[in-house]
């Protein structure tokens, strides 16, 4: 594991730009897009600008790396603006809901793991950080993803079980389906010093 500790690996024709994990297959290299991108710019002016740049850098390696399966993870463009714009609306305080469009396989569960542990290692250390899917059998799956890449957690294993969890407010991130949630509490509230 001699580059466990590269971030991740670039290459370009001088027009192309590519990039992904160090240890990554060549077709798990993928494009970089600023928010500005269109398509008369110069790919590789553009991601070397918005990418390379040492904020962006730091940022992924401290936030957005981590092993998944014996691979190295690091976020492809969209995640990380998604995952960026979820955490600026949660510090500005903005309206409790918000879409986030995903198609399959475009890496939703990576976003939300992305997420809670930005959210738990720099913004919000003392509240409680909520994961929220739609199945059991994808919370089994993101459970194992937390555990593997050390993102501390619990399962609300019930209806009553979740109820209790957001009763006592204790600083924790949690994973739960959406159906639990059909009991829970009204007087519940997301952030006591938010009304």
């Amino acid at each position: 594991r001699m580059f466990t500790t590269t971030v991740l690996n670039v290459g370009s024709s001088g027009t192309f730009f590519r990039y992904g994990p160090v240890d990554a297959d060549l077709e798990h290299f993928n494009p970089w897009r600023s928010v500005d991108y269109s398509d008369e710019d110069l790919e590789l002016r553009d991601a070397t600008e918005d990418l390379l740049n040492p904020e962006t850098l730091v940022d992924i390696l401290k936030f957005y790396s981590f092993y998944h399966s014996g691979s190295k993870i690091v976020p492809r463009y969209m995640q990380y603006r998604a995952s960026n714009k979820m955490l600026k609306r949660i510090r500005d305080g903005e309206p409790r809901r918000g879409l986030v469009w995903h198609t399959q396989g475009s890496g939703k569960s990576f976003t939300m793991l992305f997420v809670a542990q930005k959210l738990k290692l720099s913004e919000v250390r003392d509240r409680q950080v909520l994961v929220v899917v739609d199945r059991k059998k994808l919370e089994d799956q993101m459970s194992t993803d937390m555990e593997e890449i050390g993102l501390m957690h619990d399962v609300a294993d019930s209806i009553d079980d979740l109820n209790d969890i957001l009763v006592e407010d204790v600083n924790q991130t949690v994973l739960t389906t959406m159906h639990k949630f059909q009991d829970t509490e009204s007087d519940v509230k997301a952030d006591k010093e938010v009304d």
